[in-house]
């Protein structure tokens, strides 16, 4: 089975991003997979996102994605005020919009395609990801806040509104990471009942430290806070039939090789991080494959 995956398209950045697609199609009639993977952020504006996903329809093999921090964004006050919030789109819009146009969207349930499960989740971060050299500078209360120096905001604290129940509460970044942890652990748990062979887990945000970049540089490691989870990693890392992961959120690309898991991230990112004003080459670099 072949593999191609990409991750945070940002559609709805600029408009040479949106162009991108095209290419991105290319390459993958060339690479030909059986499954391509999108692991998150293609436009926070739900039009804009369900554009993107039809642009692929003319792909035969399966496709699949996970929802990204910007995907689930709440861009308007008078949209919360309707009822409208992070849970909903992540559990009932996003998913509408993926079978409309033929990708199966992992974060509610798992997908066994010939033997080889697929497990997924947006996932959330806890600050466990943070540079802790900067422990003495920052509190744990400073990350939840999501401002450095009262200048540089994470763009989740206006835009992600995780509701309770009720829609009266919104929820905590850890809160919202634990659940995200759990439905991923409940989903392996299915596929396992399932006889599948081995196990992908899909994730956003990023499940492992060893594969983000910590330049011991502020503010850039303020940020580290807000790429993920330990607790991802910790339930992929404990099922032994997990053999890759595919994350995104951080636009590094990287692929290390952590304990019996080979974790992978192949962002396309933001026009200012492209290293090449190579359409070919910056395709090639950022839509990856592989073979299990």
């Amino acid at each position: 089975m072949k593999i191609a995956f990409i991750s945070d398209l940002h559609v709805d950045i600029s408009p040479e991003s949106f162009k991108l697609i095209d290419h991105i199609i290319d390459r993958l009639f060339v690479i030909k997979p059986d499954i391509f993977i999108i692991a998150g952020d293609i436009a926070a504006n739900t039009q804009k996102f369900e554009k993107t996903l039809n642009k692929f329809s003319s792909l035969s093999c399966k496709k699949l994605l996970v929802a990204g921090n910007h995907d689930i964004w709440i861009d308007s006050p008078p949209s919360l005020q309707r009822g409208m919030h992070s849970e909903i789109k992540y559990r009932e819009i996003l998913p509408r919009i993926c079978k409309r146009n033929d990708f199966l969207y992992l974060g509610l349930e798992p997908h066994l395609i010939d033997g080889i499960g697929f497990a997924g989740t947006i996932g959330w971060y806890d600050y466990t990801l943070r540079n802790k050299k900067y422990d003495s500078r920052f509190s744990i209360e400073t990350y939840r806040n999501k401002q450095y120096n009262e200048k540089l905001t994470w763009s989740d604290r206006n835009f992600a509104y995780w509701m309770n129940g009720s829609g009266n509460r919104r929820k905590s970044d850890e809160e919202v990471a634990q659940e995200m942890e759990d439905s991923l652990q409940k989903q392996i748990t299915s596929l396992n009942r399932q006889g599948a062979d081995k196990i992908i887990a899909v994730t956003h945000h990023v499940p492992f430290s060893k594969i983000l970049f910590y330049p011991n540089r502020l503010p850039f490691d303020f940020f580290s806070a807000f790429m993920g989870s330990e607790g991802l990693g910790n339930i992929i890392l404990g099922e032994s039939i997990v053999t890759h992961t595919i994350c995104g959120h951080s636009h590094i690309k990287s692929s290390l090789k952590i304990k019996h898991v080979q974790a992978k991230k192949s962002p396309l990112g933001y026009p200012r991080e492209w290293r090449t004003g190579n359409t070919n080459k910056l395709i090639k670099e950022r839509l990856s494959y592989f073979e299990i």
